[in-house]
């Protein structure tokens, strides 16, 4: 049952960020359409947005609290490792999957100071559009000019 909870919420987890992605293409589109998505997804919808904030946290919470539990009972099963791993049917992708986990919620944290609170490299967050709204569009390619930032994405 567990590894269903991580399959259903992980899948949860990994099409909300397919769908933040694409959402963000709308950049491509220029200034006013990528402005006129950040103040639809900021003010017009604001509910939905909670209600799918939410929503994101409580599928976090189930499928790390159902990676850690599940991890804990492979430990106790045999509390004592092997001399020598082979291993013969698991990918490097499945032996480090808590790793790119860790790191995956590590960028969205960054993503949400950055770009949503303005916490971390905010000097540009604070600009408005010809129409007063927030320029995301100017905050998003004047970020993109410092190297460690265009990196790190």
């Amino acid at each position: 049952m567990l590894k269903i909870v991580m399959a259903v919420t992980g899948f949860a987890l990994a099409g909300f960020v397919l769908g933040h992605m694409v959402g963000h293409l709308q950049m491509f589109l220029g200034r006013d359409a990528y402005n006129s998505y950040a103040h639809f997804l900021k003010h017009d919808i604001v509910k939905l947005l909670w209600i799918a904030r939410l929503s994101l946290l409580g599928c976090l919470v189930l499928h790390v609290a159902a990676a850690a539990y599940l991890s804990n009972l492979n430990r106790m099963a045999r509390p004592q490792g092997y001399r020598v791993v082979k291993h013969q049917r698991t990918s490097v992708f499945a032996r480090t999957m808590m790793w790119s986990g860790i790191t995956v919620l590590a960028f969205v944290i960054y993503h949400v100071l950055h770009f949503t609170l303005g916490v971390v490299h905010g000097e540009h967050y604070a600009y408005l559009d010809p129409t007063g709204r927030p320029d995301v569009f100017n905050n998003f390619v004047l970020s993109f000019q410092n190297p460690i930032i265009f990196g790190a994405y």
